[in-house]
């Protein structure tokens, strides 16, 4: 929850490795999981950069993915990536 207070750049180092996570392996369960549980955590130390990563990866997320990746949003945040992603994945 600190981000860059921890050394700079961190937060484009973790959303480079989540990204890298999700396009190599985003069929596997645990990694989305594990995206879904960092870029949650992402919430509280970048709104703004957790979004823009979940609006750029919405279509390699699985619903639980996003699901947790979205415990820490706002309920309007919730129901406007979740229809996006919804849309994405049943057209």
């Amino acid at each position: 929850k600190h981000g860059d207070k921890l050394f700079d750049g961190f937060t484009d180092l973790l959303v480079d490795n989540l990204e890298h996570c999700l396009r190599e392996g985003y069929e596997e369960r645990f990694c989305q999981t594990g995206v879904g549980w960092v870029s949650r955590e992402l919430f509280l130390a970048n709104k703004n950069v957790a979004v823009e990563f979940l609006e750029r990866n919405l279509k390699y997320l699985s619903p639980e993915g996003l699901r947790y990746s979205l415990e820490k949003a706002s309920k309007q945040e919730k129901k406007r990536l979740t229809a996006a992603h919804k849309k994405l994945h049943t057209t």
